[in-house]
């Protein structure tokens, strides 16, 4: 995970990349969201802004249409 900026109140962080299309990709969290991530919380603890897919994609880099390709449709 590696924070590229700052926008407003939120973090724009590059996720790893992708085993699907071999491409990273962004999401953006809140500052107290990255506080608690670098202080060890759970993804699904830590990001409550961001949606499964969204959170997947922090996790493990997988976009959520390349989930949808290789697994199918994500449960919310």
């Amino acid at each position: 995970m590696k924070v590229l900026e700052k926008v407003g109140n939120k973090y724009v962080i590059e996720t790893k990349t992708c085993l699907h299309c071999k491409k990273t990709g962004t999401v953006k969290i809140l500052t107290r969201e990255l506080f608690y991530i670098r202080q060890g919380y759970h993804i699904q603890d830590a990001v409550k802004s961001l949606d499964k897919p969204g959170r997947e994609q922090l996790i493990s880099g997988i976009h959520g249409n390349c989930w949808e390709e290789m697994f199918g449709v994500f449960e919310h």
